[in-house]
């Protein structure tokens, strides 16, 4: 229908409408150079870094020592009763051994006492009378006339029965004077005062505050106990390893204007000791003046040297993925992520065995501008 010159024309309008189409180019944006003339600048990473370096790390441990005591030794009266006048001494006060600790009163009879005095003397009398006509008989055996041999031997026989007779009487009868001596004097003491001592070297533990100056006090009653000197320990509570026996440690002992720095030794921690009787107190011996007053618990601080030498990052530098600690370092200005093995940390820091050297820089915190 159209012939051959429609479709010449057809060809014709096909190729006008592609070069129309073709002519018209895609616009290309620079996202640098829109995001320049919008005024919001590139995207820039800053880290900051620390340098890891070598240092002893020392970790600080605080318990609460409570004074414990091995040696006691109670203070007693003896077996009467007696009055109390006073009490020489206070708890936690250092005493050597014979100082008075307290002072009695005892409350014999004086009338006793001279019916007692008179019965030794008549007693020493009567002895002295007695051994006197031993003598007299003893020297009239002797002075018999004897003139035959057998007469002789029986004379001598007599004499040294005799003899016998009283050095058995005043042996029996010195006895009796001593028992009646001591009997004396036990009562002259139960009738006066009557002075306590300390039995050795240490410190009062205990004070008996029961009875009041003037009141009667059974027999046996113990009036204050002592502690050995050398026997006196710190006693606290610690789960951690940093107690090891035979340490030396630099302990803080009291609390505000009290504390003093002393030097104590650990004679017994958990690590020593059988496992049945395992359990978290430890023993710290110090100098007991450092435990006198009238507060016998201490706060303990110990520095405990952990590591010499160490490398150590801060703590906030580590990060953990199924169990295996990693760091971050910055070479150059390109961050790498690297794997360690950390050791004990104390306050912010923590020791790294593996994966760094000295000197690597660390990164602790990072920021975009």
């Amino acid at each position: 229908m159209w012939g051959t010159k429609g479709k010449v024309l057809l060809l014709a309008l096909a190729f006008a409408f592609a070069a129309g189409c073709t002519a018209k180019q895609t616009e290309s944006v620079d996202m640098s150079t829109r995001l320049a003339d919008s005024g919001i600048a590139e995207k820039k990473t800053t880290y900051q870094t620390v340098t890891v370096e070598k240092q002893d790390m020392f970790r600080t441990l605080s318990i609460t020592g409570d004074v414990t005591y091995r040696l006691v030794r109670p203070v007693r009266t003896g077996n009467s009763q007696l009055v109390l006048k006073e009490i020489l001494v206070e708890r936690n006060q250092q005493v050597k051994e014979g100082d008075p600790v307290a002072v009695l009163q005892g409350i014999g009879s004086a009338s006793d006492i001279r019916q007692k005095e008179l019965e030794i003397q008549a007693l020493q009398a009567n002895m002295e009378e007695r051994l006197a006509w031993y003598e007299e008989q003893i020297e009239s055996i002797r002075d018999q006339a004897a003139y035959t041999r057998v007469r002789r031997e029986i004379r001598e026989k007599q004499a040294e029965s005799m003899e016998t007779d009283r050095d058995l009487y005043a042996l029996q009868t010195e006895n009796r004077l001593k028992s009646l001596e001591a009997g004396l004097e036990e009562m002259k003491a139960a009738a006066g005062e009557i002075t306590l001592y300390s039995p050795l070297d240490g410190f009062v533990r205990s004070v008996n505050s029961r009875y009041k100056t003037g009141e009667l006090i059974p027999a046996g009653t113990e009036i204050c106990s002592i502690n050995g000197a050398d026997s006196i320990l710190l006693m606290g509570s610690s789960s951690s390893g940093c107690y090891v026996y035979g340490r030396e440690l630099s302990v803080t002992v009291g609390r505000g204007d009290r504390a003093k720095q002393v030097t104590g030794t650990i004679v017994s921690s958990p690590e020593v000791v059988p496992y049945r009787y395992r359990g978290s107190n430890i023993f710290v011996r110090v100098d007991p003046g450092a435990l006198t007053g009238k507060n016998t618990q201490s706060a303990m601080e110990v520095n405990c040297l952990m590591l010499r030498d160490a490398l150590v990052v801060p703590k906030n530098a580590l990060t953990s993925e199924e169990g295996i600690y990693y760091v971050t370092i910055l070479e150059g200005d390109t961050p790498k992520k690297r794997p360690v093995l950390r050791g004990p940390s104390t306050g912010t820091v923590v020791a790294i065995l593996q994966g760094l050297k000295e000197g690597d820089q660390v990164v602790v915190s990072s920021y975009n501008t």
